[in-house]
């Protein structure tokens, strides 16, 4: 099998990535000293940016005419490459697009905050691209092998960055957590896979999509859907594979606690339901239960949880689960559903669904940036602080109120130290009333 020129027009926004990253990281290697960290820094902007306007717009054949990548908020045609087990989509440019601003984000938040902690290294804009390269694949994987690759890419320089900070024991044992952990859920993720071709002799999406329930057949693919379904509940922290989450959160450092909220959240989410809704219509009586027991904990015990939490971060990882739980609310589809509307509702999922993942991970980033910068960039060293990090929809308000409002001006402007006694001081655990 060869590559074309149409395979490579296909995945430019790919290429465009990865191609960016092997710069960065040629950057590293020419240019010595603090400028280095600053030329990968505009490179990956420059890289981010160009790779934003190619998905937004597409690609335009000689004539200028026709379009050869379907655009973002226009496009409804399909681009097939590499033997069709590529497929660039509508679907696929607004995901791509959503990680792109994503990276966009954690890299302004990156600028200021790397350099004050002594850890401004040419290598984390290159894991960084080199990831959403993966997860840019990944989304426009037609079959589960493909997929899953994407998937693997994309995460395993999210684990570096977890670890960067070397000088930190916590974050040292949050990166060896999560790989383990990660190494544990792809056991299942793969066996999944290796079951649906047991089962149903095809690993196409498409080709999975038309296969019904047959008595000799359906335990095999159910047991293999459960089994894929749980690889990636570990991906959105949902029920019951969300017991690293919080340890994870609260050893990583800041910025990249934003990648993995984030951009790895969001691309996995997408990529759950994109294989969700390959499934037959036949199989939804056996994943309905599923999916709502998935549901239903995450809710409880991203809720409960953090109420004997003291740690902000670890109130950042349980309103992670909780918000797992809602996602995985839009999947659900009862079996009895009239086959009519199956299609309508499945569409009108997929956009709500979108539209859900989209703000979730964006609020993540949401704060008084021009508030807080405006008084001498101290927004950094209180976000920077240990027990101390942005809040997420969900869970936000029950820290807030158990901090004194008189204090926050003066926690705000103090170093790093008094902040964190500050925190330590003023924590409380909130009524249970209000948790409920």
């Amino acid at each position: 099998m060869f590559i074309t020129l149409n395979d490579l027009l296909a995945m430019s926004p790919q290429l465009t990535l990865v191609v960016g990253g092997l710069v960065v990281l040629v950057s590293q290697i020419l240019i010595r000293g603090n400028g280095g960290a600053r030329v990968a820094w505009n490179l990956t902007l420059v890289t981010l940016i160009a790779t934003a306007i190619i998905v937004t717009f597409g690609l335009s054949d000689a004539t200028g005419k026709v379009t050869v990548l379907p655009q973002v908020f226009l496009g409804s045609d399909t681009v097939a490459a590499v033997n069709n087990s590529f497929r660039y989509s509508s679907f696929s440019a607004n995901a791509i697009l959503l990680f792109v601003v994503l990276a966009i984000l954690s890299l302004l938040f990156m600028r200021t905050l790397l350099p004050a902690m002594n850890i401004d290294f040419a290598e984390n804009y290159f894991l960084l691209l080199m990831s959403l390269g993966g997860y840019a694949y990944a989304v426009c994987a037609e079959d589960l092998i493909t997929l899953f690759v994407g998937l693997e890419l994309g995460s395993l320089p999210v684990i570096v960055l977890i670890g960067m900070n070397r000088e930190s024991r916590a974050a040292n044992e949050a990166a060896l957590k999560y790989l383990l952990l990660s190494a544990f859920a792809i056991a299942f993720l793969l066996m999944g896979i290796a079951l649906v071709y047991a089962g149903a002799g095809t690993l196409k999406l498409r080709e999975l999509r038309e296969i019904a329930p047959h008595f000799t057949k359906t335990r095999v693919l159910v047991l293999a859907q459960l089994f894929v379904l749980t690889g990636f509940f570990f991906k959105i922290a949902a029920f019951p594979m969300q017991g690293y989450i919080a340890d994870v959160y609260a050893g990583c450092t800041s910025a990249f606690t934003m990648v993995l909220a984030s951009i790895s959240k969001a691309a996995a989410a997408l990529l759950l339901f994109k294989v969700s809704m390959g499934v037959h219509d036949g199989f939804r009586q056996y994943l309905a239960p599923v999916l709502t027991l998935a549901a239903v904990g995450s809710m409880f015990i991203g809720t409960f949880a953090s109420l004997t939490a003291t740690n902000l971060k670890r109130i950042l990882g349980y309103s992670s689960i909780t918000n797992a739980g809602f996602m995985l609310c839009f999947l659900i589809i009862p079996a009895g559903t009239d086959v009519g509307i199956m299609g309508t509702l499945k569409q009108d999922a997929g956009s709500a669904f979108y539209i859900y993942v989209a703000g979730y991970v964006l609020h993540n980033d949401y704060s008084e940036r021009e508030f807080q910068m405006e008084r001498s960039g101290q927004w950094v060293k209180g976000k920077s602080a240990d027990s101390f990090a942005r809040f997420k929809c969900g869970i936000a308000p029950l820290p807030v109120s158990s901090i004194d409002p008189k204090i926050a001006t003066p926690m705000a402007t103090a170093p790093m130290p008094a902040a964190r006694n500050v925190l330590n001081s003023q924590r409380k655990r909130p009524p249970a009333w209000l948790s409920a």
